[in-house]
């Protein structure tokens, strides 16, 4: 679940705000992506004082703190290639 200090911490927030502008401008995917993107890099910093509660990472418990959740920044780098890719297609 959220909170645990998993890929749910950039995936949720940044399936959120797609949903937020699917329902603002649902026409305008690039700046949806790129703001989904946003999100999941701040989900980066923002839990990495958190202990991981799950996964891998949860067998070191509060050593986790002031590292990274690699299901985080996986979830964070594919979001800004899919916005990249997006980007460069629709400046063609």
């Amino acid at each position: 679940s959220q909170g645990d200090k998993t890929l749910l911490d950039a995936l949720i927030p940044a399936v959120d705000k797609l949903e937020e502008f699917a329902r603002q401008t649902p026409e305008d995917l690039v700046p949806a992506v790129q703001a989904a993107a946003s999100v999941a890099d701040d989900a980066i910093e923002g839990t990495r004082q958190w202990p991981a509660k799950r996964g891998s990472q949860s067998y070191a418990g509060d050593r986790t703190i002031g590292t990274l959740d690699p299901g985080i920044v996986a979830v964070a780098i594919m979001l800004r290639a899919v916005a990249a890719q997006l980007d460069t297609q629709s400046a063609q």
